[in-house]
């Protein structure tokens, strides 16, 4: 978010860590008040590798039900249901994700894309991100064009890359 007003990403990644921060506005806050006067520092700057090792960076991975056999344009709209609605759960819970969410965003909101053969797949995936504690959500169709009403189309997760990778690892790039 923070990088999207324009802020550039060494600017943002300071604000965060240095405000330790759970939501953009206190970021940039920071960030507007001490503008002029910021130059990196070991103080001020998060340790080396803080935000490029699998324990603190985070992504935003969706699931494909491939068994649908949804087009192009469908498969689009539904990981963007799924981005959309995993987003306002997040955002809902800032003061558990806020943080996490800083961080994803000052990082380039890494966003990926798997096959998932079956709405088995998808439950389990869930099953697993719910008991793993991670944040979640399970696009249901409106069964307004080309699947029928209901159905799971796209399953999205969001974490630290480390703990996504333990429950998405094992599938295939769409």
């Amino acid at each position: 978010m923070l990088m999207a007003m324009g802020i550039d990403r060494e600017l943002a990644t300071q604000a965060v860590w240095v405000t330790g921060t759970t939501t953009a506005d206190a970021a940039l806050t920071w960030i507007f008040e001490n503008r002029d006067s910021v130059e990196p520092s070991e103080e001020r700057l998060p340790p080396d590798g803080a935000l490029v090792e699998g324990d603190n960076v985070a992504k935003m991975v969706f699931v494909v039900n491939m068994d649908l056999k949804m087009g192009v344009g469908k498969v689009a709209a539904q990981v963007a249901h799924a981005a959309v609605g995993l987003h306002k759960f997040l955002l809902q819970n800032q003061e558990v994700y806020g943080h996490l969410l800083l961080l994803w965003d000052a990082d380039g909101e890494t966003k990926i894309v798997l096959k998932g053969d079956n709405i088995t797949i998808l439950e389990d995936l869930r099953r697993k991100s719910e008991a793993a504690g991670l944040p979640c959500y399970l696009v249901s169709d409106a069964g307004r064009t080309q699947v029928p009403m209901g159905s799971s189309t796209v399953f999205a997760i969001f974490g630290r890359v480390n703990e996504v990778d333990d429950i998405t690892g094992q599938l295939k790039l769409l």
